[in-house]
């Protein structure tokens, strides 16, 4: 069974916005795996879904390369063809039936996910306030706004600690639950570096603020080829024509 929803959030990944719509939230309930293909540059769920009419549709939805999964404890026997899953993801802007995967669901209740041992951070766009109510967490909870062509983000709401990636605390605190970040986030005239400039403050544990910079560019390295199966179909084949998009 599909069910079809808005997600307002924006979830930080490599290339998926191209390639999958992540304003839409699709569920495909009660879906039998048909196939699991563990490989690079991305892992394959082929899954059959039951319609309200009996009729089983053909599905097939993608998560990030086996390399990166086996990193975060996932094998080729994680998941097994003939289990019954639900998944939660987004639709492919190209092809019918095709999904981002967010979350797997199994038949006993317990969860997979991509980021497994790693929090997600979703930055909501739209809103000029965080709300009255928050629940502290590693990563806090972000809004953002556009500035003209700068993305603006501002984050409250963490958990007193030290942040590591994996979203633990270690060690002496080194913050409060009041600490308070602004980023910047823009990219450069030459169209290959995002430049992050950022503030952040703490009325407990700081007197004053501190602010400072960080970019990432585009590698230089050349392409080296590596254990590739291609299996991505039209849906993230882009028209040059139109720009990539």
């Amino acid at each position: 069974m599909l069910l079809l929803t808005a997600a307002p959030s924006l979830y930080g990944h490599h290339s998926v916005g191209p390639n999958f719509d992540l304003a839409q939230e699709i569920v495909l309930m009660d879906a039998v795996l048909t196939e699991f293909k563990f490989v690079n540059p991305h892992v394959y769920l082929y899954i059959g879904v039951p319609g309200e009419d009996g009729a089983i549709a053909d599905w097939r939805c993608e998560m990030a390369a086996a390399s990166r999964l086996k990193r975060r404890g996932w094998t080729a026997e994680t998941l097994v063809p003939g289990q019954t899953v639900s998944i939660d993801g987004s639709p492919g802007r190209r092809e019918d039936n095709v999904c981002h995967v967010t979350t797997i669901t199994l038949e006993d209740g317990a969860t997979l996910a991509e980021y497994a041992g790693r929090p997600i951070r979703k930055i909501y766009l739209g809103g000029s306030e965080h709300p009255t109510t928050i629940s502290p967490s590693a990563l806090g909870h972000s809004i953002g706004r556009w500035e003209n062509d700068v993305l603006v983000v501002d984050t409250i709401g963490f958990e007193q600690g030290v942040l590591d990636h994996a979203g633990r605390s270690a060690g002496f605190p080194m913050h409060s639950d009041q600490w308070h970040v602004v980023e910047r986030f823009e990219v450069e005239a030459d169209g290959r570096t995002l430049t992050r400039t950022y503030t952040f403050d703490d009325p407990l544990f700081m007197q004053g603020a501190y602010s400072g910079q960080d970019s990432a560019s585009l590698t230089t390295e050349q392409y080296a080829p590596y254990d590739c199966e291609e299996l991505s179909g039209k849906n993230n084949q882009r028209d040059a024509s139109l720009g990539g998009q």
